[in-house]
């Protein structure tokens, strides 16, 4: 479990950054905005209490799973992770930007 949460946060707590971001950025436009549910979801209440649960597992998680002793691993799966998150990201924005005018 320690380990897949060590996977999974990259993307739980980026999409709330993500989502809160967007969400509070005066320049966002959410009226007739095709990614307005996407925005409000991710920039919820709800979403960063799961959130916040979900770092409070991780910690709890830590503590009973020998974290410590296990920071390189875990250290390597969270960054293997967010990588994978970023080119997901990047892909999108590359094909807007290869998309013809």
């Amino acid at each position: 479990a320690l380990d897949l949460l060590a996977a999974l946060m990259p993307c739980v707590a980026g999409y709330a950054e993500i989502g809160l971001g967007l969400l509070h950025d005066p320049a966002t436009r959410l009226t007739a905005n095709p990614y307005a549910s996407w925005i409000r979801n991710y920039g919820d209440e709800g979403y960063l209490n799961g959130v916040n649960n979900a770092i409070g597992l991780l910690e709890t998680l830590w503590q009973q799973r020998g974290g410590e002793a296990r920071i390189a691993e875990l250290s390597a799966i969270f960054t293997t992770a967010t990588r994978l998150e970023a080119n997901f990201w990047q892909m999108g924005l590359n094909a807007v930007a290869e998309r013809p005018a």
